[in-house]
């Protein structure tokens, strides 16, 4: 499972900073957001998101999605349709390949993202009231 997006600003660490990836409108920036909106849920929190490059605006509920090989938090989609940011040109040549739709992970898939968040990746700390979907 490869993860993306988890930014420092929003999760700590030293992960990728999101104020380092904003771009100006780029072509499929919409296309890529559906994408990542259209991935399954593996785990969900109702807390917001605060969007750390704009100070009170919100950029999702907390939730973290897979296509079954990459993972990513809820509200990259987000850090891309509003600041423009982009995802690696790999991850895009997966978009395109699956005509812009993320494909329903297999169980064992599901399972290794799960897990991947249980064992305290990324923003598994971030999660407190989290119900992982099953």
């Amino acid at each position: 499972m490869r993860a993306i997006g988890f930014f420092s600003e929003v999760y700590g660490g030293d992960g990728p900073a999101a104020i380092e990836s904003v771009n100006p409108p780029y072509p499929w920036q919409a296309a890529i957001a559906d994408y990542l909106d259209s991935g399954t849920v593996v785990v969900w929190s109702p807390e917001l998101v605060d969007d750390p490059l704009v100070p009170g605006e919100s950029a999702g509920f907390r939730c973290v999605r897979t296509d079954g090989e990459w993972l990513w938090p809820g509200e990259l989609s987000h850090f891309v349709r509003r600041h423009g940011i982009q995802v690696s040109e790999e991850f895009v040549q997966r978009m395109r390949a699956n005509d812009w739709i993320a494909p329903t992970p297999s169980p064992a898939a599901l399972e290794e993202a799960k897990e991947w968040v249980e064992l305290g990746n990324s923003a598994a700390g971030n999660f407190p009231d989290s119900d992982p979907l099953s």
